[in-house]
């Protein structure tokens, strides 16, 4: 949300309603997803935030999506958000695909919370910029 900002444009994915409740409940929007990485080989700070647009066109309509990715040094977030034309219930079971990508094992899903322990560092690390640039086009688009 504080990345948007930033963009020249104020045409802004995030609505005020979830702004205003992240900051004063720190709940997150339903449907967003936040993975970690170990990111070698790279000193600087790295920006991404792509518009998804329609990932997918179902019978109650677009789905959209927002990735935003972020390097600072040796740690890599990327934070995921999905939004539905029509209300979905935020328990309810969704598939997200992603390109092939042999960086998944570079990361760990944060959030939602998994119950489960999470282990620092992953399996395997993301190397540079361009290791930063392919995370932030790992998701697809699908036209349904």
């Amino acid at each position: 949300m504080v990345f948007e900002a930033l963009r020249p444009t104020k045409s802004w994915y995030f609505l005020d309603s979830e702004r205003k409740t992240l900051m004063k409940s720190l709940d997150m929007p339903s449907w967003t997803y936040v993975w970690i990485a170990k990111c070698l080989n790279y000193q600087g700070v790295y920006t991404s935030g792509i518009d998804l647009g329609g990932i997918v066109n179902t019978s109650s309509g677009p789905v959209k999506g927002f990735v935003t990715t972020l390097g600072f040094a040796t740690l890599a977030i990327q934070v995921l958000n999905i939004r539905f034309a029509t209300a979905t219930d935020p328990l309810a079971k969704l598939t997200i695909d992603r390109s092939s990508s042999s960086l998944d094992s570079a990361t760990l899903p944060i959030w939602p919370s998994q119950h489960q322990i999470v282990t620092w560092p992953p399996s395997s690390e993301l190397s540079g910029e361009r290791d930063l640039e392919a995370l932030s086009k790992r998701w697809v688009y699908h036209q349904i």
